[in-house]
């Protein structure tokens, strides 16, 4: 396997808290949390940074989840970040916070997108033993106890329909996915400690563990 470009970044990044985002709505940039507590993106399109592709924004605290994603079907994507106390949803594009939520159970996962039969776009934060899930005006419209601190989460159509259910992992061994009541809609078989989860399409999603395994389901 051949890369296609390398890019020296000059700074240690925490593993996993890497995503991509169109924080303009249509050029993709790289973002990433590094060992010193700040946020690294890399925007090779942007022309009023002197030539410099790279920039930081300063978090202050310790980042545990970062991802990337839109609250509207069309229009620039945020970059939402989660920490042991709190969720930052920010625009980049901007530079400027959307909005601030404390999550008192912590934010170890987020995914953004919509459950079931609902029409509005809402930020999953998966923490120490809850879910919650707010609007783009931050308002809680979701949540739900866990028996365990959760360690990934996703959205994925599993029956074909077109409805996406919260897949959500956790370091109990267990899989669930949950309805748009947080509800448990089906429970799978136990995976040694599922670290990352993806839907790859025709009601099969992929899982990585800790131990270095992949595995899709179906």
């Amino acid at each position: 396997m051949d890369s296609c470009f390398q890019l020296k970044l000059g700074e240690q990044i925490h593993p996993g808290l890497v995503t991509v985002g169109r924080f303009d709505g249509e050029h993709p940039c790289l973002a990433c949390a590094t060992t010193t507590g700040k946020i690294l993106i890399h925007d090779p399109h942007d022309d009023s940074n002197s030539g410099n592709s790279i920039r930081f924004l300063s978090i202050q605290k310790k980042v545990t989840a970062l991802a990337a994603g839109r609250f509207e079907d069309f229009g620039k994507e945020y970059l939402f970040i989660g920490s042991p106390t709190d969720l930052l949803v920010y625009d980049v594009n901007e530079n400027k916070d959307l909005y601030h939520k404390d999550v008192p159970d912590g934010v170890s996962s987020l995914t953004i997108g919509s459950v079931g039969n609902k029409d509005h776009v809402l930020v999953f934060t998966g923490g120490n033993c809850s879910i919650t899930g707010f609007d783009r005006s931050g308002k809680k419209d979701y949540w739900t106890v866990f028996n365990s601190s959760i360690c990934a989460m996703s959205l994925c159509d599993v029956a074909g329909d077109g409805n996406k259910l919260l897949l959500v992992g956790a370091d109990d061994r267990d899989l669930r996915l949950y309805t748009e009541n947080a509800e448990v809609k089906h429970e799978f078989r136990k995976v040694d400690g599922a670290m990352a989860l993806c839907e790859i399409g025709n009601k099969r999603f992929a899982y990585a563990t800790k131990s270095g395994a992949v595995g899709t389901f179906e």
